[in-house]
Order: C-alpha cells, then sequence, then structure tokens
C-alpha cells in the first residue's frame, strides 16, 4: 500500500507543474505553499513506507517511526536507557537553481564525501601525530632516567 503510495507521489512530481519564485537570496525554488504541500506528502510517505516495513518485519526490538515538524522520526527503544534513541531524518526541499546553475544531487554527495575524506585524513594525521609525540616523550623520559641513573 505504502509503497503505491509513494510511486503515485514521485508520478505526480515528474509530471507536475509547478509555480517557480525567486526567493530573498536570489535562488529559484517551488513557490511556498506547493514546497510546504510536497514536503508533507513527502514525510507522510516516508513514515507509512517505514510503519509499512517494520509491521511486516519479526523484529526482535521495538523500533517506531513518528512525523514531527522536521521531518520523520525513527525510534528504537534502549533497555538500559528505558527510552527510545532517535534518528532524526529531517525534510527539506532545496533550491532548484543559485544564480542560474541547477541543483546538483549528484555534486552536493561528492563534495559531502570529499569533505568526509579530508576530516578522516585529518584525524588520521592527528592520531599519527599523537602517537609520535607520545613515543617521543617515552624516549626522552628513559633518556633522561638513563642520564639521572648514570650519575
Amino acid at each position: 500500500m505504502a509503497q503505491e503510495k509513494i510511486l503515485d507521489f514521485f508520478s505526480k512530481l515528474v509530471n507536475g507543474k509547478f509555480q517557480t519564485t525567486t526567493n530573498a537570496k536570489g535562488l529559484l525554488t517551488i513557490q511556498q505553499t506547493e514546497r510546504n504541500k510536497i514536503r508533507a506528502e513527502m514525510v507522510q510517505n516516508l513514515k507509512d513506507i517505514l510503519n509499512e516495513w517494520i509491521s511486516t518485519n519479526d523484529l526482535q526490538y521495538d523500533l517506531n517511526a513518528y512525523i514531527t515538524d522536521k521531518g520523520v522520526v525513527l525510534g528504537v527503544y534502549n533497555e538500559q536507557l528505558d527510552q527510545e534513541i532517535c534518528f532524526e531524518l529531517s525534510a527539506s526541499i532545496p533550491a532548484l537553481a543559485d544564480n542560474g546553475e541547477p541543483y546538483e544531487p549528484r555534486e552536493a554527495e561528492r563534495q559531502y564525501l570529499q569533505e568526509q575524506e579530508f576530516k578522516a585524513q585529518e584525524k588520521a594525521k592527528k592520531e599519527q601525530a599523537k602517537k609520535e609525540k607520545i613515543a617521543r616523550d617515552a624516549k626522552l623520559r628513559a633518556e633522561y632516567k638513563q642520564n639521572k641513573d648514570n650519575k
């Protein structure tokens, strides 16, 4: 049921006619009331799909999907904490274009992954530098101790 609803939803997006506007930042966007309606329908469809998936699987834990003002929240109950650990899946519709350049989700993903790789490399460099400093400090302490013992 939920699958058919979301497929119908995407079909409407593919074939839909939308009014666009340029916002205060100069970005081309779908008109606000239409964006709100699309977003609300997408969030509901996502929640329905998650709930359908949850109900058709024999899960060994308590998993729930909720709608909030930000999007869909997926919560799994943790016994030790005696509460749900939640993942908030925020939903927004980015501008269609910025300075005449269309929004490219593949490029946005590439940039994100590149940033994550850079951060991982920087973290590895810092960890390596820390290990080297610990080794240098240990060597200096050992040399100091040996010099002190030799006197």
